[in-house]
């Protein structure tokens, strides 16, 4: 449904500049405000409706009846400013389900024909995305968005990916405890199952995901400021930050950001592992740990070497916990250095 906004509904108000005073700061107008009234304008009834839903439900409270755009008077063109007020705020609406177009087909299709693809603002899926490449690159800046569907995983990366990155992609799930209530429909937004695979997942956002943010397996994996929030069920059931990784080289998980997750806020089953300088917050089980879980056959050194070094866990029901669940896991924690991490709480170890 293609949408319209009358630049003249955009009201225009000259603000003076913040901070303290001298010279001419606080004396003259030197930037602009403009705001959008959605009650008040002239958008179709259901847009406005899905607007209300989707964006004031983040909120307990009847706040968000306009948007804002302020911008620097001088930098900007008296005569454009209604115009790049409304490019900004037509690229809000145009991210509610209702207006946005199914971008699944076409992306698949640019998974399918190119090692790389720069992902457009605003890019919406409804179904599973599965790039059947041996090398798999996804550029942002822009959101990955699922549109509501009876399913939570966004992308799938197969065992035959050997080279994965995935940078400045913001990931945004559809949560629905309708979706949740059914454990085979709860996954991750992104999950790869690459065991020799070279894998990178950077400057990424997961939200929104009934499961946990997201998965990786791979040779070599490097893990770094990614933002993860708002991702899980019920309590234990949801990982923040997830790595099952059986034989690698190399595992580094670095400068991340976990919030309220569900179960573990960062989770490695692996050897040769760093976690380092993340920040983990609210986690309903532990905040960063590894019990070797699935340590099978000649898979029975999991946790071995593994450094945990200068983490901030905080608020979470366990701050940490290195713990061999399997009998198959004949030799445990060797190599295990923690040091420097500032927690609140005890440490199972």
């Amino acid at each position: 449904m293609p949408l319209f906004i009358d630049e003249s509904e955009v009201t225009v108000t000259a603000v003076r500049a913040q901070g303290a005073g001298g010279q001419n700061v606080n004396k003259v107008s030197s930037a602009i405000h403009l705001r959008f009234d959605i009650g008040a304008s002239s958008l179709p009834d259901e847009v406005k409706q899905e607007y209300k839903k989707q964006y004031w439900a983040l909120y307990d409270r009847w706040q968000l009846d306009s948007i804002d755009v302020v911008m620097d008077s001088n930098e900007s063109d008296p005569n454009n400013y209604r115009a790049v007020a409304k490019n900004a705020i037509m690229q809000i609406i145009n991210m509610l389900d209702s207006v946005s177009p199914d971008n699944t087909d076409a992306l698949q299709s640019a998974f399918d024909a190119n090692d790389v693809v720069y992902l457009p603002e605003g890019t919406f899926v409804t179904k599973l995305i599965e790039p059947n490449r041996a090398k798999v690159v996804l550029f942002g800046p822009g959101k990955l968005k699922l549109k509501q569907g009876e399913f939570s995983e966004i992308i799938l990366i197969g065992a035959d990916v050997e080279y994965l990155q995935i940078k400045g992609v913001e990931f945004i799930g559809n949560k629905s405890n309708t979706v949740a209530t059914d454990p085979t429909l709860r996954k991750r937004l992104l999950n790869a199952a690459s065991p020799d695979a070279f894998a990178v997942v950077r400057d990424c956002v997961f939200h929104g995901s009934n499961y946990g943010g997201f998965s990786i397996d791979g040779k070599y994996v490097t893990l770094e400021r990614n933002y993860v929030y708002d991702c899980g069920y019920t309590a234990g059931v949801g990982d923040g930050i997830s790595v099952v990784s059986y034989d690698p080289e190399r595992v580094v998980v670095q400068n991340n950001v976990v919030l309220d997750a569900a179960d573990y806020g960062i989770a490695v089953d692996a050897v040769n592992v760093v976690i380092q300088n993340n920040y983990v917050k609210g986690a309903q089980s532990t905040g960063i740990g590894s019990l070797a879980r699935g340590a099978t056959g000649s898979y029975s050194n999991l946790g071995v070497n593994m450094k945990v070094i200068g983490n901030t866990i905080i608020d979470s029901n366990n701050p940490m916990e290195f713990f061999c669940s399997s009998t198959e896991n004949t030799v445990g924690f060797i190599g295990l250095e923690v040091c420097n991490n500032y927690k609140i709480g005890r440490a199972h170890v």
